[in-house]
């Protein structure tokens, strides 16, 4: 009967580890060009995530760092097995991984995600239905595109440099993302000075009304068109949107790029 006992109690303990224990096998990504070529020297974010109980909600945890992987040859980025410890399951589901960002230097283009669907941004990026694959284009002709591949850029770098100071997950990052940070700060000051270059001088375009706004009432839609007014009049060029959103992160970039050298 003890020996039946121990036994029981040494399974549910086993059963109880294994449910705590996450394996993620990796994944390769191919990243190519609206024509199907290979798209050379592209930086991939990622980290992975699970789910929490929560009988009001669903919540995510995040069960490792953000790490980076650059791609080799054939704009094939490898992205590494991990293990990862967790509550027990259905405290908390075995992590996913999820990309935060797919970026390439020579198109511009930081705009793909990839999540557990695929994804489309028309004009900018397609994610494969086996979320292999990422098609990009290039965005040196798209001031608006461009100009999210820098709000993007800016905020992953940020959060990057925000994990190594802040308390250790469960899991650390690469040994090599801190030094591909460093590499990544010194792209963001390249996009900012290219972006400057072509469009410093260039006047915005009025925006297209949204549909939601055009269904409203005529008072909203005066309301909508006299901010769009205001906000053209104090910052007519990209330029000076440009300036106002990224000029700080600049700065403070290069420091961060310089920190090693």
């Amino acid at each position: 009967m003890i020996r039946r006992r121990s036994f029981a109690v040494a399974l549910a303990l086993a059963l109880l580890a294994l449910s705590s224990v996450s394996i993620n096998l990796g994944r390769t990504l191919r990243v190519v060009d609206n024509n199907g070529a290979a798209v050379e020297d592209v930086f991939v974010i990622y980290h992975h995530e699970g789910y929490r109980l929560n009988p009001a909600h669903s919540t995510t945890y995040e069960a490792s760092r953000r790490s980076i992987a650059r791609s080799g040859s054939g704009g094939r980025v490898e992205i590494p097995p991990s293990v990862n410890m967790h509550w027990p399951f259905p405290i908390e589901s075995h992590p996913i991984l999820r990309v935060d960002l797919v970026y390439a230097p020579a198109f511009h283009n930081g705009l793909a995600t990839i999540v557990d669907r695929a994804i489309a941004q028309p004009g900018a990026f397609e994610v494969a239905g086996d979320l292999a694959g990422v098609t990009l284009a290039d965005l040196s002709g798209s001031p608006d595109l461009w100009e999210g591949t820098l709000r993007n850029l800016s905020m992953m770098i940020g959060q990057l440099i925000g994990e190594r100071s802040s308390n250790p997950p469960r899991h650390r990052a690469r040994p090599e993302t801190a030094a591909l940070t460093r590499v990544l700060a010194g792209q963001f000051v390249q996009e900012y000075g290219a972006f400057l270059a072509r469009y410093r001088d260039v006047t915005r375009p009025r925006p297209e009304m949204p549909p939601g706004i055009r269904s409203l009432a005529e008072q909203e839609r005066r309301a909508w068109n006299e901010m769009v007014d205001r906000d053209l009049a104090h910052e007519p060029r990209w330029g000076d949107v440009a300036q106002r959103l990224f000029a700080r992160d600049a700065e403070r970039f290069v420091r961060v790029e310089t920190d090693s050298k």
